[in-house]
């Protein structure tokens, strides 16, 4: 066990790892030198963070003593200097006061370490040790040490981060019970005062925060090379990248979160490569990511061409605009829908005003990742096209999500740039619904097709997702706009842009006034307001929303 902890560099690694437990290894057992499993887990050079991972799942001690110094793995991760695994201990129970046999505790260590590099990485590991050291205190005055990794997991280690988001609805929602809630309410309320004491006194106020085994494969890695425009300047040896999380999986490949040059990255692996598409649309994407630079796209570092064929990306830890709304759909508010909608806009803004055009052909909210900063970033440019004349031709099959595609392809027309907006006219939708009913919905759920193909038959009819009372008028408006049945009268990415962008100021000056143009009454996927008095007409339905062609 302490051997393949530390050794193993199999993508594999993790199911390998069950057969160990399953045959009874003891994940705290102790070597001559007295190291544990977890101890030598934290120098795998590759897969440090899921081998610590998986060990702590199966009751791995994040405190236990080893080596000739008596080091926690706290100790050893702090020596490393890797802020991510002393998180993960920290959350799985690791205690900062906890000494080894110099008298020296996790903190003691960490302030050491940070005199000695002068590196910020290490002055940060040293205070996240002393903002959870505060936050067990604030928790145990409270009762409730027992969330202390709770708290830690969902990033709530510093003050302001902690009094801007932990509120009734948050303690609730992770099981704190009513009595100690306001016991925690006051203790944060200590917190807050505390905080504005020390910036009075500073006068200097803070920024706020907001919110597989090695398979080689089997192509010549000059050919690939060259294929990708020579090497020079993008190519990343795998012998740079950490392994650290899987993060997704899809028929292509697999996308790990992992660590290059210092920096939390993410890895898309493609494994499938027996489909000459795959690689066809892998190069579109790289050529893409390559030659774009813009805060709205996907970060691009490199890519590793020998023995795996691999991507690597900037990591959004939020996972997909998709995953958001339907995970945490109670923290999208009407600001961070306008936030969200603004960034994809700009993002497909960019694409279109490209030279010659791009066109994305697969926006959707899968498609758009959220960073830990609640940006978005508009990600997967396998599907993508240049708008060139002698292209038009081949971009008339349908392609794209079937939720999201314009009537117009399924109705025998190219897929020009007007597509897209009629693909980000459906993510609006989703964002002004899950705003506006506090819960996610799939795009024409409420229809209940039993195929997805007839989806798409049925919006070339004119059919589109309802809309539930409550969401912003101006929303709605825009969405109408962008999902128009003639292309030509749908708005271009840039005027979508700029519209979201007086929603913006609007909201800056005037939130409650912005936020109280609402539509009162549900309308169904052909634009009539649901359930209206008998004696209105069709015609003075639709009056009360913005009229969209057909």
């Amino acid at each position: 066990m302490h051997y393949f902890v530390q050794y193993n560099y199999s993508l594999n690694c993790q199911k390998i790892g069950e057969l160990f437990f399953t045959a009874g290894a003891d994940p705290n057992s102790l070597t001559v030198h007295n190291e544990s499993p977890l101890h030598k887990a934290i120098f795998n050079n590759k897969f440090r963070v899921m081998m610590v991972r998986m060990l702590l799942q199966h009751g791995a001690l994040a405190d236990i003593k080893g080596g000739k110094e008596g080091d926690t793995p706290l100790h050893y991760a702090i020596r490393l200097v890797r802020k991510d695994l002393v998180e993960l201990l920290l959350s799985k129970g690791g205690d900062v006061t906890v000494q080894n046999n110099e008298s020296k505790n996790s903190i003691q260590l960490a302030a050491e370490e940070s005199l000695g590099r002068g590196e910020k990485a290490a002055e940060d590991i040293e205070l996240l040790l002393k903002r959870v050291n505060d936050l067990k205190s604030v928790l145990e005055r409270s009762g409730i040490p027992e969330f202390i990794g709770e708290f830690i997991d969902q990033g709530l280690t510093d003050p302001e981060t902690i009094c801007e988001l932990v509120d009734e609805d948050f303690m609730t929602s992770i099981g704190i019970k009513k009595g100690f809630r306001s016991k925690l309410a006051k203790e944060i309320e200590l917190m807050k005062a505390n905080m504005l004491a020390e910036k009075e006194k500073q006068q200097e106020p803070k920024k706020k925060r907001e919110y597989a085994g090695k398979q080689g494969h089997g192509l010549d890695a000059d050919v690939i090379r060259e294929t990708l425009g020579g090497g020079k300047g993008w190519e990343i040896s795998a012998e740079d990248l950490e392994f650290t999380n899987p993060i997704g999986k899809g028929t292509s490949g697999q996308v790990y979160a992992g660590r290059f040059m210092n920096q939390e990255v993410a890895i898309k692996v493609l494994t499938n490569l027996n489909i000459e598409q795959e690689l066809i649309e892998f190069q579109k994407e790289f050529q893409i990511l390559r030659n774009l630079n813009s805060e709205y796209m996907i970060k691009f570092y490199g890519a590793v061409v020998e023995d795996y064929l691999m991507m690597v990306m900037e990591l959004c830890e939020r996972g997909s605009l998709y995953d958001v709304l339907k995970k945490q759909p109670k923290d999208v508010t009407w600001n961070r829908a306008v936030s969200f909608a603004s960034d994809m806009a700009e993002g497909i803004a960019v694409l279109h005003q490209h030279q010659p055009p791009i066109i994305h052909r697969d926006m959707k909210s899968l498609n758009l990742l959220v960073t830990k900063d609640w940006r978005c970033k508009v990600c997967d440019f396998g599907l993508s096209r240049l708008q060139k004349d002698d292209s038009m031709g081949t971009m008339q099959r349908l392609v794209g999500t079937f939720h999201f595609a314009g009537p117009e392809v399924f109705q025998g027309k190219p897929a020009t740039n007007k597509f897209d907006v009629f693909s980000m006219g459906i993510v609006l939708w989703e964002l002004m619904a899950t705003v506006a009913t506090g819960s996610y919905k799939q795009p024409y759920e409420e229809y209940n097709f039993t195929m997805d193909y007839q989806v798409i038959v049925q919006t070339s009819q004119g059919l589109r997702p309802s809309i539930p009372k409550g969401c912003q008028f101006d929303f709605v408006d825009l969405f109408d706009d962008c999902v128009s049945g003639i292309p030509e009268e749908r708005p271009t990415a840039l005027e979508v842009s700029k519209t979201i962008k007086e929603w913006k100021k609007e909201l800056a000056t005037a939130p409650e006034k912005w936020k109280s143009r609402v539509v009162t009454e549900a309308r169904d996927g052909r634009g009539l307001v649901i359930e209206a008095p008998q004696q209105m007409t069709q015609t003075e339905n639709k009056s009360k929303f913005s009229g969209r062609k057909k």
